[in-house]
């Protein structure tokens, strides 16, 4: 065997019908797609999948399939153009769900129901079937129907608030966060548990993963301080009320920069040894970590006056040769040149319609060894296959059914 059929899926056998959009839902459906699980993406051409559109595009004929942050998030999958505003599409969905073990969906909190394929729907197709529901705040109640994006959730959750220099009003963290860092992989955590708890003899399980309190649980210590101390966590920027120095200096070439973390009076006189200004050590401004807080500013502007003269990689080396943390502050194009990071990292896809490209791959490897991965799917790639194999519709009805617009 080779490739995917020699890989560890220790999913194998797992269904799941995946509803969600844009990033954090198929993000996470992806994990469980790479290890193993049959995921079925649910599209439709009257509803498509923002970040089908919106991410970015190669030169040439612009094209659905030719997405890259579609194609980054949507690896392993096959993909089925429903038309669920239709009742026959939602009738289908039931269908499969009896051939499911997971359904997903990150729309508003109510959307499911409102087609009628929220968990009683569903359960009483399938009585252990697992549905997990991605709101951004909540499946019922007030704000339900509330929408946003990752920046939106952000805002909401608090992370803004923190993020920029001091006196200076909030900045955006770039990325899309919450997308690509707690929301999918607490979901992705609440359906292992969850089959777990299906093996065990659990009937039908419903599972809510709120955005917004996914998001704030990243927040971790600056709500603890707040709710012990009573203060109101302030903007740091690069800063940090733990460790001096802490911050990112010049170094030799345009808008390039080395990232220096130290947290110990120990990393501090290393820092001083290998900068060869043992003076430092014994200024009563530096003595102590309180010492060197209160004088950051003098601080940053001595360090930077010294790192200029040397490039990122070079410090960076000898830093880390003495003790202390230090790294270059890499651009996008060296990230991907480097090529322990691109061999034991990235995937190489070529794209639906001939586009090549750069995806993620998991930093999960089982044996050192990383997952193969198949690109993701044309929109609606696997229509016929999983209408006629798993629904068992034959020929006339599913050709009918593409004529009245209800597959695609």
């Amino acid at each position: 065997m080779s490739g995917r059929d020699a890989a560890w899926l220790p999913l194998r056998g797992v269904r799941v019908l995946d509803f969600t959009w844009m990033i954090a839902g198929p993000l996470g459906t992806r994990l469980l797609a790479n290890f193993g699980a049959d995921v079925i993406k649910v599209e439709s051409y009257n509803r498509v999948d923002r970040i089908r559109e919106t991410g970015p595009h190669p030169d040439g004929p612009w094209s659905y399939n030719e997405d890259g942050s579609f194609n980054d998030v949507n690896l392993n999958k096959r993909s089925l153009l429903l038309n669920l505003n239709l009742p026959r599409g939602r009738a289908l969905a039931r269908q499969l769900t009896a051939v499911a073990d997971v359904v997903m969906a990150n729309f508003t909190g109510d959307r499911l129901d409102r087609w009628e394929l929220g968990f009683a729907d569903l359960a009483a197709v399938r009585p252990d079937i697992i549905v997990l529901n991605m709101p951004v705040f909540e499946s019922q109640g007030e704000r339900r129907r509330w929408g946003g994006i990752g920046t939106h959730i952000n805002g909401l959750a608090g992370i803004s608030s923190l993020s920029g220099y001091e006196g200076d009003p909030p900045f955006g963290l770039g990325p899309l966060y919450p997308d690509f860092s707690g929301n999918p992989f607490h979901a992705t955590s609440a359906i292992l548990a969850a089959l777990i708890e299906r093996d065990r003899g659990a009937g039908a399980q419903f599972i809510e993963i709120s955005q917004y309190e996914s998001t704030a649980s990243l927040l971790g210590p600056a709500l603890l301080a707040h709710s012990v101390a009573g203060s109101e966590p302030q903007r740091r920027g690069n800063h940090s009320d733990r460790a001096c120095p802490h911050n990112v200096y010049p170094v030799q070439g345009e808008d390039r920069w080395i990232a220096i973390a130290v947290e110990s009076d120990g990393e501090w006189a290393a820092l001083c040894r290998a900068l060869g200004q043992e003076a430092w050590c014994t200024d009563p401004r530096f003595a102590s970590l309180p010492a060197r807080l209160a004088n950051e500013a003098a601080l940053d502007e001595l360090i930077a006056a010294d790192t200029s003269d040397w490039t990122a990689a070079r410090l960076a080396a000898h830093l880390q040769a003495a003790g202390v943390p230090a790294a270059p502050v890499s651009r996008l194009d060296e990230v991907l040149a480097d090529p322990w990071y691109r061999r034991e990292y990235f995937y190489e896809q070529r794209g639906p319609e001939g586009c090549v490209f750069t995806t993620h791959g998991e930093p999960i490897r089982p044996a050192g060894e990383q997952q193969p991965a198949l690109r993701a799917p044309l929109m609606g790639e696997h229509t016929d296959t999983i209408v006629r194999e798993l629904l068992g519709l034959d020929s006339a009805t599913a050709d009918a059914l593409y004529a009245d617009g209800t597959l695609g």
